[in-house]
């Protein structure tokens, strides 16, 4: 599970990861922190097209704004994401369907954490 240190969108915010943990600390007033609810991360990207910070988990994505959470999707695959790419407003991934037993694409809006698609049914 990654650890280390991201900067978020909120620029008085700062992203520590210790083993797939998440902590979303105000640098300003360092005793205020979020423990974000997606666990564990399994990887952390940085989304600066879209003032997003994207961690993504086993099953689904979770986005952080510049005002919190701005997004968590539901279930996107039952075991394991891979994003393969952006494209304007569109991230692209494959999940595991575990019914059909193969990766299936699938897409989410990054304004608004919609899918389509993905191993979830």
């Amino acid at each position: 599970m990654p650890t280390g240190i991201h900067a978020c969108p909120d620029p008085d915010e700062l992203c520590a990861i210790a083993g797939g943990y998440v902590y979303i600390i105000d640098t300003c007033n360092p005793a205020r922190s979020t423990h974000i609810s997606l666990k564990p991360v399994v990887e952390a990207r940085e989304l600066s097209s879209h003032n997003l910070l994207l961690f993504i988990g086993f099953h689904n994505i979770l986005a952080w704004g510049i005002d919190g959470e701005a997004w968590h999707t539901a279930r996107l695959s039952w075991e394991g994401i891979r994003i393969t790419g952006v494209d304007r407003d569109t991230l692209h991934g494959i999940g595991w369907n575990m019914l059909a037993d193969k990766d299936v694409p699938f897409t989410v809006d990054l304004l608004t954490g919609q899918h389509q698609g993905g191993g979830h049914s």
